[in-house]
C-alpha cells in the first residue's frame, strides 16, 4: 500500500517526532540531575599562594571530599551537584574538574581523584596572576547554570588568602548573584602577615565577599588547619540544612581552628535586603583604611 503523504511532509513528521522525542528525554535529564545543594569550588591560585600551598590545597579538597562524613552529608539528600575550578587575575579562571551530578560514594571518590590529580605546567602565568575575586564569583556563577537540572540550594564556596586587587568590583558582583539567588559563602585562610596582605582577609570576607541566604565563612588561621577547617565548611553547606541544631553547632565549633582559638562561624554581614545591616564604616575598595576594624564590628 502506497503511503498517503508525500516525502516533504513524512520528513516534517519525522522531524517533529524526533524534537518531541528530544524535548522529552532533555525534560528527563533535567529531573534526573535535580539535587538539593549545586556547589561550586572556587580555589584561589594567584601569585600569594606558593606551589607548595597549592599543592596542599588540592590534596586538602580531595582528602575532604574522600572522607566518609563529608560523603554521607552530601548524599543524605539524594545527591549533589559539584564541580571544581581554580582562579587568579581577571582573565584566569580554569575548570579542572566540570560540573556533575553525584549520588554514589564511587562518583564522589572519582571526582576527588580528579582533583588529586590535576598537574601544574612549569611557569603557568595563572599562578603569578593578581587576586581578582569578583572575576572568580562571576566565573562559578557561569558554572553553576553549566548544571542542567534544579537545585534548591545553590552555592559558591570561595577559598582564598588575600584581598581583590583587580578585576570586577567584588561586592557589585556579589549583590548580582544574590539577587539572582545564589549564596557565596568563604574560606578565607590569614596567616598574620599584614605587610602583604593587607588588614585581616577574614573581615574582608565577612563584609564584601559573602552574602545571600544562610550565607557564612569560616576563618583558617593558617595553611595547617585549612583542612580540618574545608571539612567542617563543606558539611555545613552541604547538610546544615537538615543537621539538627546540635549537629550544626558541632560542625560550626570545628570550624576554623586559629592559634589563639576556635574562629567560629561568622554569618554574612549582608542581609537579604542586599545592604540594609553592611557596615558602611567597612571600605571593601580599599581595604588599606580597614585596619583598625574587628571581625563583625
Amino acid at each position: 500500500m502506497l503511503n498517503r503523504f508525500s516525502k516533504p511532509v513524512r520528513t516534517l513528521f519525522q522531524l517533529a517526532a524526533m524534537a518531541c522525542s528530544l524535548t522529552a528525554h532533555a525534560g528527563q535529564s533535567a529531573a534526573d540531575d535535580a539535587v538539593e545543594v549545586a556547589l561550586v569550588l572556587a580555589v584561589d591560585v594567584s601569585s600569594s599562594v606558593s606551589d607548595q600551598e597549592r599543592l596542599f590545597q588540592r590534596e586538602a579538597y580531595a582528602t575532604a571530599l574522600t572522607d566518609n562524613r563529608i560523603a554521607r552529608a552530601a548524599l543524605a539528600g539524594g545527591g549533589i551537584a559539584i564541580g571544581y575550578f581554580e582562579w587568579s587575575g581577571p582573565s584566569s579562571q580554569r575548570i579542572l574538574v566540570p560540573m556533575r551530578t553525584i549520588r554514589t560514594f564511587e562518583e564522589m571518590n572519582a571526582f576527588a581523584m580528579q582533583i588529586r590529580a590535576i598537574e601544574d605546567q612549569i611557569g603557568d602565568p595563572m599562578h603569578y596572576g593578581t587576586t581578582a575575586i569578583g572575576n572568580a564569583l562571576t566565573a562559578a556563577a557561569t558554572m553553576l547554570e553549566s548544571h542542567e537540572g534544579d537545585a534548591v540550594y545553590r552555592v559558591i564556596d570561595i577559598s582564598g588568602d588575600g584581598h581583590s586587587n583587580a578585576g570586577h568590583s567584588v561586592t557589585h558582583v556579589r549583590d548580582n548573584l544574590v539577587r539572582a539567588g545564589i549564596t557565596i559563602n568563604g574560606l578565607p585562610i590569614t596567616r598574620g602577615n599584614t605587610a602583604y596582605h593587607g588588614p585581616d582577609v577574614g573581615l574582608f570576607y565577612e563584609h564584601c565577599v559573602i552574602g545571600g541566604a544562610g550565607a557564612f565563612h569560616v576563618v583558617a588561621g593558617s595553611w595547617e588547619v585549612f583542612r580540618d577547617t574545608l571539612m567542617s565548611k563543606l558539611v555545613l553547606e552541604m547538610a546544615g540544612h537538615r543537621l539538627a541544631p546540635e549537629e550544626r553547632r558541632y560542625w560550626a565549633s570545628r570550624a576554623g581552628t586559629a592559634p589563639q582559638g576556635p574562629a567560629g562561624l561568622i554569618p554574612a554581614t549582608l542581609s537579604l535586603d542586599l545592604g540594609a545591616s553592611r557596615q558602611p564604616s567597612f571600605d571593601c575598595e580599599d581595604p588599606s583604611r580597614n585596619a583598625a576594624l574587628s571581625p563583625s564590628d
